[in-house]
């Protein structure tokens, strides 16, 4: 019984070389061919041509039932051009009768397919039965070549990642030799080819090679050709395609600017402070990757108003001290990340140096960034100097009106035993290559009072005059005892009158006393500060001097 036979197609992409629009004809009750009207051929490759034919139900054809392909001609007689018995042998070269004739398969093939082939074909059946099936027959058009191997897939490439690649062929005929080579990019690693062919169910045959390899980054933009070359007419034709390769991000980093030095990935930058840079982020990956600027050992992502930040590059502009730090560059896409640093160093200029007592000193007073400190006459005294800036600054130290008291650099000042000559301003300078800057400091002695000079007493008239001079600091408070009273600051009654000026260090009393009678009072000044206490005691006479001085702790 002949069968029917359908087209199929086993590769969905494969792209059809030519048009087939079945149809079936029955002219003589019985008698019926299934085939295409029309055939579109590409010049120089090969064309397959599904047929099926059909005998009346009483008739059947034996194992060697002949098939005869004729190619029509309008003037002239019709030319045999293809003819097989059953599955025997074909009896021409170019025109490939196929199908098993004693199956009812009357497909055929053209190799090599030329422009005069362009014509009308009938089908002819011979067996106990003789019969030509002209109800259709089926017109080959032949075109120029038009299509290309199709290369799949030619996306999803991962780098590192094996990945195969398929060449299929064109022209669909088994008898049809096709040759199939690649050619292209050698940034690939574990290259490998396999070369096959299916035969389809329609008759046809697809030729193939599969191309296995391990794509690299370097490999993304190149080109693979595959090329077939047809054995039968020597025809080559070739196709290729692009490689779309995903990588995982490339990270570099430069910097540009009023730097110290040109500065390249990982490195340590040097910047003045005042000066602009820009961090340049340049990043190779596919696809795109995302881009963070980070700052810190702890990665923060970086803020603030004077910087300007776009996706590859990032600028400080009038750097800053606390600009100083690790400054990353991250990137990150579907298929990793990676990152870049800079350590960027400031060079600045030293801040006002801090002076403090360390040990010897009381009462520290700051005034207008200006340290005051008192200390005890006697005591050591050890001042200390530091200033913030980048390279460390050298210090030292000079003295208002003594200059430089100190040959080599020093952060320490040292008084080992405090006196009135030890008093005075000292200046701690700093000093680096970008600048210089300066602090002072006052050392004042606190000490007990002490008498001074010219205090005595002296008569006027009826009254007792008496001067007291007390040095000390902070300066004394002076308390005049008359006899058992005492009396202090400014004061004044009938008989009493008393003016005391106090400065620094210094604080002078007078005391004027009317007398009554000719006795003479006992008169004494005593002068006191949180130091101590100091007494000076009149003698009777009429022009008094201090008889003694005591100094009362």
């Amino acid at each position: 019984m002949p069968v029917r036979r359908r087209h199929h197609s086993l590769w969905t992409f494969v792209l059809p070389l030519f048009s087939l629009q079945f149809v079936s004809g029955e002219r003589v009750p019985g008698y019926s061919i299934n085939t295409a009207e029309e055939v579109s051929a590409q010049f120089g490759l090969c064309v397959h041509v599904p047929c099926t034919f059909f005998v009346p139900d009483n008739e059947k054809l034996s194992p060697n039932a002949k098939g005869l392909w004729f190619k029509v001609f309008m003037y002239q007689d019709d030319l045999l051009v293809a003819s097989k018995a059953g599955s025997g042998p074909n009896t021409h070269q170019r025109f490939i009768l196929t199908g098993d004739v004693s199956k009812g398969d009357c497909s055929f093939s053209i190799l090599d397919v030329q422009r005069w082939d362009e014509s009308r074909y009938r089908f002819r059946v011979e067996d106990s039965i003789r019969f030509n099936y002209a109800d259709i027959r089926p017109f080959v058009r032949v075109k120029d070549v038009t299509d290309k191997p199709v290369i799949s897939p030619i996306s999803s490439l991962v780098a590192g990642k094996e990945v195969t690649l398929t060449c299929v062929g064109l022209g669909r005929c088994s008898v049809s030799q096709q040759n199939i080579s690649w050619s292209g990019s050698t940034s690939h690693q574990n290259v490998s080819v396999v070369r096959d062919i299916v035969s389809n169910k329609d008759g046809s045959t697809t030729y193939y090679s599969n191309l296995t390899f391990t794509p690299s980054r370097e490999a993304h933009g190149s080109s693979i050709n595959c090329e077939m070359i047809y054995v039968y007419s020597r025809k080559t034709i070739r196709a290729n395609v692009t490689l779309d390769v995903q990588y995982g991000p490339i990270v570099n980093i430069n910097a540009t600017g009023e730097l110290e030095f040109d500065a390249k990935e990982n490195a340590s930058l040097v910047v003045t402070e005042g000066k602009s840079i820009s961090l340049n982020c340049t990043v190779d990956s596919n696809p795109v990757s995302n881009i963070t600027w980070w700052k810190g050992s702890y990665k923060q992502n970086i803020e603030g108003v004077r910087f300007t930040y776009n996706t590859h590059r990032y600028e400080l502009r009038d750097v800053l001290p606390d600009d100083a730090d690790i400054y990353f560059c991250h990137a990150q896409n579907q298929h990793g990340n990676s990152s870049r640093f800079f350590n960027i160093t400031v060079k600045y200029s030293p801040r006002k140096p801090k002076v403090s007592c360390l040990t010897g000193c009381s009462d520290n007073v700051n005034s207008n960034f200006t340290s005051i400190v008192n200390a005890t006459e006697g005591s050591p005294v050890h001042i200390v100097c530091s200033a913030e800036s980048f390279p460390p600054a050298e210090l030292f130290w000079s003295r208002t009106g003594h200059g430089v008291i100190s040959t080599s650099t020093s952060r320490f000042l040292t008084v080992s035993r405090m006196t009135l000559a030890d008093e005075g301003t000292y200046m701690c300078n700093a000093s680096n290559s970008i600048g210089t800057s300066s602090n002072t400091i006052t050392i004042q002695m606190i000490y007990p009072p002490k008498p001074g000079q010219n205090s005595s007493c002296s008569m006027k008239g009826s009254s007792v005059v008496c001067t007291c001079f007390m040095e000390s600091f902070p300066a004394a408070t002076i308390t005049w005892r008359v006899d058992s009273k005492e009396y202090s600051g400014n004061s004044s009654n009938d008989k009493v009158w008393i003016v005391t000026v106090q400065t620094r260090s210094n604080c002078s009393s007078n005391l004027t006393i009317e007398l009554t009678d000719s006795k003479k009072p006992v008169i004494q000044c005593l002068g006191s500060n949180g130091k101590g206490n100091y007494v000076i005691s009149y003698n009777n006479c009429e022009y008094w001097s201090p008889l003694n001085v005591s100094n009362i702790q």
